[in-house]
């Protein structure tokens, strides 16, 4: 990747290559641990570009600030629970 690379291609080159490494997890985890990965990068994906072509770019980032915060809280709660 070239360094003018911005955080939407960076963006998408990361679920291009993570959506076919989820279709690898185990069944019983492709389906609810791959699904909320896919969706949380979809999201975070949705929100960058609401900032990239909006006006209130600061608020849209503190949203994917907050939405990415919260996926790690939550994945880190679920592992320590294991």
């Amino acid at each position: 990747m070239a360094e003018s690379d911005n955080i939407l291609t960076k963006l998408q080159d990361l679920l291009l290559y993570l959506i076919p490494q989820l279709n690898k997890f185990p069944r019983d985890q492709k389906f609810v641990l791959g699904d909320r990965i896919e969706t949380k990068l979809l999201e975070v994906q949705e929100f960058c570009l609401r900032a990239y072509h909006g006006r209130d770019k600061r608020g849209h980032l503190l949203e994917v600030n907050l939405q990415l915060e919260v996926a790690i809280s939550d994945q880190l709660m679920a592992v320590s629970s294991m």
